[in-house]
């Protein structure tokens, strides 16, 4: 499962990098550490449905803004602290991958993210009414 998280890193990183100029690990720690809570938040948000409390939602701010960091604390440390984590070494491994194989994961990365924020914010409608 890492695996896939890193190479999404890796994307996020080269994308930033492209936008920015510069080494962005900070934001692309960030950008990745949403699109993992905005998954966590909509598991807590289908537990809420399947749980028969529809129309209400017992996820606050608090808990909300807990989770984000929680993600960015956790991935700070693994792909900033970590050497073994570094974005050149997780680049280097993807590099040598086939246009097929890259094409797979770039088109899975793609759906992940579009799924990731279609679900959150279909489910956050969901309960909000």
């Amino acid at each position: 499962m890492f695996i896939f998280f890193d190479y999404l890193y890796s994307s996020i990183y080269k994308v930033f990098d492209k936008i920015y100029g510069k080494e962005p690990q900070f934001e692309s720690v960030c950008f990745l550490s949403l699109l993992q809570s905005l998954n966590i938040l909509s598991l807590i948000f289908i537990y809420e449905i399947l749980v028969d409390n529809f129309g209400t939602t017992n996820v606050s701010k608090s808990l909300t803004i807990f989770i984000i960091f929680s993600f960015i604390v956790f991935n700070y440390i693994r792909y900033i602290r970590m050497e073994r984590f570094n974005y050149k070494i997780i680049a280097r491994k993807f590099d040598n991958k086939s246009i097929t194989q890259l094409t797979r994961w770039r088109s899975i990365q793609i759906v992940y993210c579009i799924v990731t924020v279609i679900t959150y914010f279909y489910f956050l409608f969901i309960l909000s009414r």
